[in-house]
């Protein structure tokens, strides 16, 4: 945890020995992290400063996944979507494109988590497309929900929204994905 991301207030909020991680009512925890904390913050996780300015874009149509897959299939493979990232400004600069999964309509889901990104190193006027993939990490996978126990499943109709952003806000418009 970034103590400067909280604002100074926050240590007043929480106890200290309140490890959760999720809100609670029971405790007046505000959750801790990008992933479940609704309060005011200082800098937004992910957020960073640059010389120059970015466009950001999503890929092609044919390169995006389809609004609804297999529950296995997100399981074990994933999905990758295709990003166009432009520099607009005047200097070269690198800029890290992150890839956001939620799941709104899930109880107690993380508001987002950080599920693949990609650094990029662009001359003024220049622009890439990167392919962020959610299946990198071995054993890993990023459309799992938790149970109490620990058990992860891929519950049938859930909808997962995928966003290019920093951890406080999209900078594209979202896509979802329904498994099925």
């Amino acid at each position: 945890m970034n103590p400067c991301r909280y604002k100074a207030s926050y240590v007043n909020e929480v106890k200290m020995s309140d490890m959760s991680m999720r809100p609670s009512a029971t405790t007046g925890s505000k959750g801790k992290t990008y992933r479940f904390y609704t309060g005011a913050v200082n800098w937004p996780f992910g957020y960073g400063l640059s010389y120059t300015s970015f466009e950001l874009k999503w890929g092609s149509a044919s390169a995006m996944p389809p609004a609804s897959l297999p529950a296995a299939t997100l399981r074990k493979e994933g999905v990758a979507v295709a990003v166009r990232v432009a520099n607009t400004g005047s200097m070269r600069a690198k800029k890290i494109v992150a890839l956001y999964l939620s799941t709104p309509a899930l109880d107690g889901a993380p508001l987002r988590t950080l599920v693949a990104l990609e650094k990029v190193d662009l001359a003024a006027g220049a622009a890439t497309t990167v392919t962020l993939t959610t299946n990198l990490v071995d054993s890993w996978c990023a459309f799992c929900v938790y149970d109490d126990a620990g058990v992860a499943s891929v519950p049938v109709g859930t909808a997962y929204t995928l966003d290019v952003g920093d951890g406080a806000a999209a900078a594209l418009s979202a896509i979802t994905i329904t498994s099925s």
